[in-house]
């Protein structure tokens, strides 16, 4: 996984940035959404594949990541 870790920062990022602003325009259009035949039903999957398509790259980016566990600042320290 050497060399992915800055892929997957940059997938993670515009998944997060698509994700946002569908969201912001389904919530500026709600009514209109709301009224209109079949278009809930393509708003809720395109968020629901877009905020899948972030977790996915935030799960593979900490897997690609080449801290352990005991690096990070907030993990307890081994009983003595």
């Amino acid at each position: 996984m050497d060399g992915w870790d800055n892929y997957f920062v940059a997938q993670a990022g515009a998944a997060a940035a698509f994700a946002g602003l569908v969201l912001v325009s389904v919530s500026i259009n709600l009514d209109k959404i709301i009224k209109g035949p079949g278009l809930v039903g393509r708003s809720a999957e395109l968020l629901i594949v877009l905020f899948t398509l972030l977790t996915t790259a935030s799960f593979m980016h900490s897997q690609a990541s080449p801290r352990s566990a005991r690096d990070l600042p907030y993990s307890p320290s081994p009983a003595a």
